[in-house]
């Protein structure tokens, strides 16, 4: 029975250790993305880029020949 709880406390160790991990590199990507903004636009700030063009296009063959 000794073994078994020494165990269970190992695994808790570990468990605890991964949490922690987790949780570190959560906040260095977190700290990194306000450090290093993306440039160029975002696409919740410009909206659909399908919707804006929609009946336009400047492929050739959606041009009426005449």
């Amino acid at each position: 029975m000794n073994t078994f709880l020494q165990s269970l406390k190992v695994m808790g160790l570990g468990m605890l250790g991964i949490f922690i991990v987790t949780i570190v590199l959560i906040a260095i990507m977190m700290l990194l993305t306000k450090l290093f903004p993306a440039k160029g636009k975002s696409p919740e700030t410009t909206g659909n880029p399908a919707s804006e063009k929609q009946g336009q296009s400047d492929h050739p063959s959606n041009e009426v020949s005449r």
